[in-house]
């Protein structure tokens, strides 16, 4: 197998231009909601 390794990391205009500005609002909004999600420790359980 070679070492031969790729990156992309395209800039925001890359990702959602010519998105309707409606459209890159909800999707801001759904990346909020997954991120807060994810920041959770316990996902579905119960402290106590």
């Amino acid at each position: 197998m070679n070492d031969w390794t790729w990156e992309f990391l395209p800039d925001a205009e890359n990702v959602v231009g010519g998105l309707e500005p409606q459209v890159k609002v909800d999707v801001e909004r759904l990346a909020q909601s997954l991120a807060d999600a994810a920041s959770v420790k316990y996902i579905g359980q119960v402290h106590r």
